[in-house]
C-alpha cells in the first residue's frame, strides 16, 4: 500500500529532527517533589540535560486539570485552553507553540522528547503559558505560580460551592408560626411627608407639602396621600391613592378586600372609588412552576447548573452521557447555564435565557378580580356619576398558556363589554400575548429574547374609534423595537432601535429613535438620533430631527487624583438640530458623594441657539431624622432656590416611642419579634 504524500512527508521531517531532539545518552531522568495547595505533594519526572531542567508537558497539564485532546501525539500536542473557545498547542515538527492564537517560536535546544512525555524548558512554561516554575535542585523540589486560577484551583472552588449547597439542602427547615399576630382596631403606623419651598426671582414664593400616610385600622392596613400647596388660595387639598385592605390569611378563595379608590385590573385600567375583592396571593407569587432540564454530553461528566450567576445543582452524567435537572423557575428573567466538565478537562457551557412574565399563572391556578364603583375624576366625590364595575377571571391551562375572560358593565350602557386575553410561550423565548374586547380594541405584542440579549420586540394595537374613546384618541398603533449587544471580549457595546407608527383621528405620524452605546473601563459613550415624520397632503414631513452625543466618566479614587475629585462623576452632552443643520446645546455635569451623607451636583448647560446658558446647583445632605435637598437654579434671567425636606415619621406602639427617618417607610414590610417565658408550660402568649 501506498502511503500518502503528508504522511510521507511528516515522517520525512520527524526523521531528521528527531535526532536532535531525542532523549540523549548523556540526558538524567529524575523526580521532583512537585507541591501545590489545590493539588497536594506529588511526584513529576523530569530531565538533566546541558545543566538544564525539563518538565514534562503532558505529566504537568494533566495534574493542573488544562485539557489535552486525545487526538495528540508525540510530535503535535494541542487542546482546549482556560476557557471554552481557546485553543492551545505545541508542535515538535515545526517548532511553534499556539495558545489563544499567538504563535511562539520555539528552538530545538528548549525541549526534549522522552519514552513517554514531552519535555520544555521552565523558560518556555513562562513564556508560552505564564506557568512561572520554580525548580530547587538541591531539595530536588519544583513550584509553581500563575497569574488567575489553575483548573485544578477552579475545580476545588466548585467542590466547596457544591458542599455548601449540599449542607444548604439539608438545613432548609420551615418553622411553623405559633403565635399568629393579632390584628388591631387601631395601630398607628408611619407618615412619609415631603415639604418644598420656592423662591423664584427674589420676589415670587410659594410652597407645597406632601404627605403619605400609612396606619392599622379595623384589622387591616390603610393607607393615602394628601397633597398641596401651604397657600389655601392658590389650591385646595387633594387626597389620592387613598385606599383600606383587608387580608385573609387561611382563605384562599377569599383573600384580599379593598375600599376607597382602586383601579380597575381590566386591559384599559380605569380608576374608581369603590371597591375590590380577589384571591390574588398576599405574598406576591415568586414560583412559577418546576422545570426540566436535561442533554447529553461525554460520559462521566461534572455538570453544573447555574440560574443568573448562582449555583442551584450539580450532577454526573451517566454512563451513556445523560443528565438531568429539575428546579424550580422564578418570575422575571431568569438567565440559566451549565457548565459541562469532562473527564479529560474540556469545559462545555450551554446557555439560555428564559422570561416568566407576571401576567403568567401556574398551571391549575385559577385567580380572580371584582371592582365595583364611581369613576373617580381626582377632584372629588360625586355620587351622581355613573356606577361600573368589573370582573375577570384567569386560568393557568399549561405552563406556557394563560387564558383570561373580563367583563366591564356600566349603568349607562345597556349591554356589558366582554374582553378576551391569551398569553403564551413558542419556543422557550419567544412570548406572545393578545387582547380583545369586541367593539373596543385588539392588541397583540411579541418579545423574542437570546441569552446575550439580543431582543425584539413588535407591538399592534387598533380602536374602534365610532365605539370607544382610545386614549390619545388612536386608531391603530404599530410598534418594533430592536436590540443587539456587541462583546468582543471585555469590550461591550450595543445597539438599538425603535420605530412607531401612529395614526389618531387628528393626525399620521412616525417616530424614530436610535442608540449606540458602549463602554471602555469607567468611560461610557453613547450616541442617540431622533426624527418625527408628520403624513400631510399624502407627504411625510419632518417635524423634528436631532442627535446627540454623551461621555460620561467616573473619576478613580487613585492617590494622585485630587481629593474633590476623587469619585466624582462627569458627563458631557453635545446636541444637534439636523432640521436647520445647527447645534443646539452643550451640557456638562459633574456629581459626587461625600462621605454617604452628603451628595453635591452640579450642570451647566448652554443654548447655542439662543445664546443662552442655565445653571443648577444641588447639595443633598442625609441625617439620621429627615433629608435635606437644597437646589439653585439660574437660568440667564433670574434665580430661583428651592428648598426642600423629606422623610418620615411613625409611633412604635410596643415602646411607645415616636421615630424618625431619612427614608419612606408607609409601604415597606417590618416584622418584629417578640420573647417570653412560658412560666406555665401551656404554649400560649397568655398570662401567667
Amino acid at each position: 500500500m501506498w502511503m500518502k504524500p503528508g504522511f510521507f512527508l511528516g515522517l520525512v521531517m520527524i526523521i531528521l529532527l528527531f535526532p536532535a531532539v531525542r532523549l540523549h545518552a548523556q540526558d538524567d531522568e529524575f523526580v521532583l517533589n512537585f507541591g501545590h495547595p489545590s493539588i497536594g505533594n506529588y511526584y513529576v519526572s523530569a530531565i538533566y540535560a546541558d545543566d538544564k531542567v525539563f518538565l514534562p508537558l503532558n505529566e504537568l497539564f494533566n495534574l493542573f486539570l488544562i485539557n489535552i485532546s486525545p487526538e495528540s501525539n508525540a510530535h503535535h500536542v494541542h487542546g482546549q485552553w482556560m476557557k471554552p473557545g481557546s485553543e492551545w498547542s505545541v508542535n515538535v515538527v515545526s517548532l511553534i507553540a499556539t495558545v489563544e492564537k499567538s504563535d511562539y517560536v520555539l528552538s530545538v535546544d528548549e525541549l526534549r522528547l522522552g519514552a513517554m512525555d514531552l519535555y520544555l524548558l521552565p523558560e518556555v512554561y513562562e513564556r508560552v503559558f505564564g506557568l512561572r516554575f520554580e525548580v530547587n535542585m538541591r531539595a530536588l523540589g519544583l513550584k509553581v505560580e500563575f497569574d488567575g486560577n489553575l483548573p485544578v484551583v477552579e475545580k476545588k472552588k466548585r467542590e466547596a460551592l457544591r458542599k455548601q449547597l449540599a449542607l444548604k439542602n439539608v438545613n432548609t427547615k420551615d418553622f411553623p408560626l405559633l403565635f399568629p399576630r393579632q390584628a388591631k382596631f387601631l395601630g398607628l403606623g408611619f407618615i412619609d411627608y415631603y415639604v418644598e419651598a420656592n423662591l423664584i426671582g427674589m420676589s415670587t414664593y410659594a410652597s407645597f407639602y406632601n404627605l403619605h400616610m400609612g396606619l392599622e385600622l379595623l384589622g387591616g392596613d390603610f393607607r393615602g396621600s394628601l397633597s398641596g400647596a401651604l397657600m389655601p388660595e392658590v389650591s385646595s387639598p387633594i387626597f389620592s391613592n387613598v385606599v383600606w385592605r383587608k387580608a385573609f390569611i387561611e382563605n384562599k378563595f377569599f383573600t384580599n378586600i379593598y375600599a376607597g379608590q382602586i383601579s380597575t385590573t381590566a386591559t384599559e385600567s380605569e380608576a374608581l372609588i369603590g371597591v375590590a375583592f380577589n384571591n390574588e396571593p398576599i405574598r406576591p407569587r415568586q414560583l412559577f412552576h418546576t422545570f426540566q432540564l436535561d442533554g447529553t454530553t461525554t460520559p462521566d461528566s461534572e455538570v453544573e447548573l447555574y440560574v443568573n450567576e448562582q449555583l442551584v445543582d450539580f450532577v454526573r452524567a451517566n454512563e451513556l452521557g445523560y443528565y438531568r435537572f429539575s428546579f424550580p423557575l422564578t418570575y422575571g428573567t431568569m438567565r440559566m447555564s451549565t457548565r459541562i466538565y469532562t473527564p479529560s478537562g474540556q469545559v462545555i457551557y450551554k446557555d439560555t435565557r428564559m422570561q416568566i412574565p407576571f401576567n403568567f399563572l401556574p398551571k391549575g391556578v385559577v385567580v380572580y378580580n371584582i371592582q365595583a364603583g364611581i369613576p373617580d375624576d381626582g377632584t372629588s366625590l360625586n355620587f351622581t356619576n355613573q356606577y361600573k364595575a368589573h370582573g375577570d377571571v384567569g386560568v393557568g391551562i399549561t405552563p406556557s398558556l394563560t387564558a383570561r375572560l373580563g367583563v366591564d358593565y356600566a349603568q349607562n350602557l345597556t349591554n356589558p363589554t366582554y374582553y378576551g386575553s391569551m398569553s403564551t410561550r413558542l419556543w422557550k423565548n419567544l412570548l406572545l400575548n393578545v387582547d380583545v374586547a369586541p367593539q373596543k380594541y385588539l392588541k397583540a405584542t411579541a418579545n423574542y429574547i437570546m441569552y446575550m440579549g439580543n431582543s425584539i420586540d413588535l407591538a399592534y394595537s387598533t380602536y374602534d374609534t365610532q365605539h370607544y374613546e382610545s386614549p390619545g384618541l388612536v386608531k391603530q398603533e404599530a410598534k418594533v423595537g430592536m436590540f443587539f449587544p456587541i462583546i468582543i471580549g471585555e469590550w461591550k457595546s450595543g445597539f438599538r432601535f425603535s420605530a412607531t407608527n401612529r395614526l389618531t383621528s387628528k393626525s399620521h405620524s412616525n417616530q424614530f429613535q436610535a442608540d449606540y452605546s458602549t463602554g471602555i473601563k469607567k468611560l461610557n459613550f453613547r450616541v442617540n438620533y431622533m426624527e418625527q415624520m408628520f403624513l400631510v397632503n399624502n407627504s411625510w414631513y419632518s417635524s423634528s430631527r436631532t442627535s446627540s452625543l454623551a461621555l460620561t466618566y467616573t473619576i478613580s479614587r487613585s492617590p494622585g487624583v485630587p481629593v474633590f475629585a476623587q469619585g466624582m462623576f462627569v458627563r458631557g452632552q453635545f446636541s444637534y438640530d439636523w432640521m436647520y443643520n445647527e447645534p443646539q446645546s452643550v451640557a456638562l455635569q459633574f456629581s459626587r458623594s461625600y462621605r454617604s451623607a452628603a451628595r453635591i451636583n452640579v450642570s451647566l448647560d448652554y443654548d447655542l441657539r439662543f445664546d443662552k446658558v442655565k445653571a443648577q446647583v444641588g447639595v443633598t445632605l442625609d441625617f439620621n431624622v429627615l433629608r435635606s435637598s437644597t437646589q439653585f437654579d439660574y437660568d440667564g434671567n433670574q434665580l430661583g432656590i428651592k428648598q426642600g425636606f423629606n422623610g418620615s415619621a411613625g409611633l412604635d406602639v410596643n415602646s411607645r416611642n415616636l421615630r424618625f427617618s431619612n427614608r419612606d417607610n408607609v409601604g415597606r414590610g417590618a416584622a418584629s419579634v417578640m420573647m417570653f417565658l412560658d412560666t406555665n408550660e401551656n404554649r400560649k402568649f397568655d398570662e401567667g
